[in-house]
Parts: C-alpha cells; sequence; structure tokens
C-alpha cells in the first residue's frame, strides 16, 4: 500500500502524526468541497430560472447532488474509496453536460440585452472549472482513505497514546486476576459443597457396610470355635 503519510506502527508518535495530516486533509478539502458545491447548485437554481433553455441545467443539478452525496457523504465522510471514485466520474459528466449546454445556449443567446441568460454564457467556463477542480483532490482522497484505513486497524487508535494504552493493558490483566480468583475460589469451595449433601450420605453408607462386615466376622469366629469344642470332646 502506498503510504501518502509515513508511520511506523510500532511508534505511536508517527502514527498520531500521520492521523492527524489525514484528519487535516479531510477538513481542508471537505470546506472546499462543500462551498463549491453550494456555489454551483445555486448557480444551477439561479440560471435555470432565468434561461430559456434549463434542462441542461436541471440535469446538471441533479448530478451535482450525486456528486455531493457520493463524494462528500461515502468517499470523505466515511473514508469509502468506491465513494471518491464515482464522484470524481460524475463530476467529469457534469462539466461536459455544462459545457455543451453553455456552448448551445450561447448560440442562441448573443446580445447582452437578453439579460441574464447572456450573463451565464460569459461565466458558465468559470464557475464549472471550479467544480473540475474537484476531480483530481478526489482522486487524491482515495489515497488518504487507504491511510486513514491502514491507520484505524493499527493497535492504540485512534488516540496512539501510550499511556491510555497501558491503562488498558493493566485494566485487562486486572480482569483475568478477578476471573482466575474466582475460578480459584469455585475450585476450592466445591468439592466441600458437594461434602455437605451428597457425601453425607455416602459416609453413612460406607458405616453401615463396614458394621455388617464385622457382625459377619464375628460369627464366622463363633461358628468356627464351637465347631472346635464339639471336635475336642468326640476325641475324648
Amino acid at each position: 500500500m502506498f503510504k501518502i503519510f509515513k508511520y511506523d506502527e510500532n511508534d505511536y508518535f508517527s502514527c498520531k502524526t500521520a492521523l492527524k495530516n489525514c484528519n487535516r486533509y479531510y477538513q481542508v478539502v471537505g470546506t472546499a468541497y462543500l462551498f463549491v458545491i453550494i456555489l454551483t447548485v445555486f448557480m444551477d437554481l439561479y440560471f435555470m430560472i432565468m434561461s430559456p433553455n434549463p434542462t441542461f441545467l436541471f440535469i446538471d443539478l441533479i448530478g451535482k447532488v450525486a456528486c455531493f452525496y457520493f463524494s462528500f457523504m461515502k468517499g470523505l465522510t466515511d473514508k469509502e474509496n468506491s465513494g471518491c471514485l464515482i464522484g470524481a466520474i460524475l463530476h467529469g459528466i457534469t462539466f461536459l453536460i455544462l459545457s455543451v449546454g453553455g456552448t448551445l445556449l450561447d448560440e442562441t443567446v448573443k446580445s447582452p440585452g437578453d439579460g441574464l441568460s447572456a450573463y451565464f454564457t460569459n461565466y458558465v467556463l468559470s464557475y464549472n472549472t471550479l467544480s473540475t477542480t474537484m476531480i483530481p483532490l478526489l482522486i487524491v482522497s482515495i489515497f488518504i482513505n487507504d491511510n486513514y484505513n491502514a491507520l484505524s486497524k493499527v493497535k492504540g487508535f485512534p488516540q496512539f497514546n501510550e499511556l491510555i494504552e497501558q491503562h488498558k493493558e493493566e485494566s485487562k490483566i486486572d480482569r483475568y486476576k478477578e476471573y482466575y480468583e474466582e475460578l480459584k475460589a469455585k475450585k476450592v469451595s466445591g468439592p466441600m459443597d458437594n461434602l455437605d449433601t451428597d457425601d453425607e450420605n455416602f459416609l453413612e453408607e460406607k458405616v453401615t457396610e463396614k458394621n455388617n462386615f464385622m457382625e459377619e466376622i464375628d460369627l464366622t469366629i463363633k461358628s468356627n470355635d464351637l465347631e472346635i469344642k464339639k471336635s475336642v470332646q468326640e476325641k475324648k
């Protein structure tokens, strides 16, 4: 990617400077663009009322509104390159429409006595040329948008302040510590909770099994003892 404003992604100061230059460009070009659009729209409306042939002026007016939407709203505000490109093309089309329309009108209006129509033919190229100055600016805006959109993906955008980023990192570490402590607390308290409920019954069952086992041993011993005594008596 071609960088109009050079910067290093690992250097907050250079990124902040590049972003500042981008925003300054948008401010200057955006203000100039609004001035040109408002002026040409006003001229279209003014001469459309006074001209004997307002058709091409009406077409130019629609074209200027479309230029404003794509160039200013999409290209310069939303930073979309497609808006800048479409806006530049529309400015070229409206330039041709206004130039051809002005030439045709000049052929029908010759004398200054015909009023504002003659006045229009003398100055149409002036403000039409002013409108076309937006074309190269919109082309340059495509590269500025690339620069801006690339900066928006860099860590720290849009402040590019090292202290702010350090604070964010510390906040993340604190959140991780809190989460770890919660998990550790749950891990310790979990088995104890089970002992209070299910394990209590489990221990009682084990005690019962042990008692039964001891009784069985006792009966076996007694039985063997009787058999031994009986065997001794028979020998006698």
